[in-house]
């Protein structure tokens, strides 16, 4: 195993194992823009450009976090690198098993806020692309792990857990909605064919809903469809007197 590959298993682990409430970095600004890169929905290109640069970094402490390309304009102290590579070759990894971190699927440096650069990513550089404050978070980052007031391998790690919690809680959520669907699944499918809703729809005015209008069309998702009551077009209610069904 490479020595990168080695860092974000060992971090990746140090971050799983972690408390969920216990983060790594202790200021407070710092620790809220990692936040804000990420976990944001909108746009998952700037966590994968953390993870590949805070990585860089990590393995090659001579490097500028700000200079994630190779072929910046007057460059002569031979402190770039190539964050694409790191992207490609590393971060690519955290899609797969063991981790299937929530992040994007391809490379951040394909995206319109980080192709066809060829300068250092400053504070005041201005990157496409929206949310704008997600990309000045994530240049602030840069800023501050180059001039140490953190370090790059603290914020790697504080991504990893930001990730892990966000990847479990996804998987919760999903968990939680196939358990209500088998419920839901298992209460409908226990109506009998004299249950009242079953029985009214037989007598259901069929007429009387728009044309395009389409019921499930088993007898039992019927029934369950008008049990949770039908509001028509008028906002009138469908009586349904089950006194009066056959």
């Amino acid at each position: 195993m490479d020595y990168c590959s080695k860092i974000i298993k060992k971090l990746y682990a140090s971050a799983e194992g972690r408390d969920k409430g216990r983060s790594f970095i202790a200021k407070t600004a710092v620790r809220e823009r990692v936040e804000k890169v990420a976990l944001c929905l909108k746009n998952r290109a700037g966590v994968r450009a953390l993870l590949a640069c805070t990585l860089a970094k990590t393995a090659n402490p001579k490097l500028d976090i700000r200079k994630p390309y190779t072929d910046i304009a007057g460059e002569t102290k031979g402190d770039a690198y190539s964050g694409r590579l790191y992207d490609e070759r590393y971060i690519q990894r955290l899609l797969e098993k063991p981790y299937y971190l929530p992040i994007k699927s391809t490379t951040a440096f394909l995206t319109p806020g980080f192709r066809t650069k060829n300068i250092a990513l400053t504070p005041d550089t201005e990157l496409e692309g929206r949310p704008a404050d997600m990309y000045k978070a994530l240049l602030m980052l840069f800023e501050d792990i180059q001039t140490r007031r953190v370090a790059a391998k603290t914020v790697l790690a504080e991504t990893l857990r930001l990730l892990v919690i966000e990847r479990d809680h996804r998987k919760e959520s999903i968990q939680g909605l196939v358990r209500d669907i088998q419920r839901s699944q298992r209460t409908l499918f226990r109506l009998s064919p004299n249950t009242w809703p079953v029985r009214a729809l037989r007598g259901f005015p069929y007429s009387l809903l728009p044309r395009r209008t389409v019921l499930p069309p088993t007898n039992r998702g019927s029934a369950y469809y008008l049990s949770t009551s039908i509001t028509l077009p008028t906002n009138r209610r469908v009586p349904l007197e089950t006194s009066k069904l056959p």
